[in-house]
């Protein structure tokens, strides 16, 4: 891994100061030769075989990609990251807003949410 290039987000990038403060946990420097604004830019880089990248499950899940690619999921509590969706009682959720919501969540987490949101 240390001859490995990685694409990067920029350092004010959440997901930039947790993959380095895992980096660091393990005394691995990651030869970082691009910084980027987006994850989904640092996915495309890493498709196009220019280096390694850190990105969310959710958008290796759910983002076509036609290349071989490795994914590996880090054991680690820095790679997960609690995130809440909020919603005024008794407004119209729209399908679009739905959908994203168990995307972004999980089918299983979706279901049993929605199934309490009723009771």
């Amino acid at each position: 891994m240390e001859d490995t290039p990685f694409v990067m987000l920029k350092d004010e990038n959440n997901l930039y100061q947790r993959a380095m403060a895992m980096a660091q946990m393990h005394n691995f420097q990651p030869q970082i030769i691009l910084k980027l604004d987006s994850v989904v830019s640092a996915f495309n880089m890493a498709c196009s075989g220019i280096g390694a990248a850190f990105i969310p499950d959710g958008l290796a899940k759910h983002i076509a990609y036609d290349v071989p690619l490795y994914f590996y999921r880090l054991d680690e509590k820095l790679s997960l990251r609690r995130i809440h969706f909020v919603k005024k009682r008794n407004k119209y959720m729209t399908r679009a807003m739905e959908e994203f919501i168990r995307i972004a969540v999980g089918d299983e987490v979706y279901e049993t949410v929605s199934s309490e949101e009723t009771e």
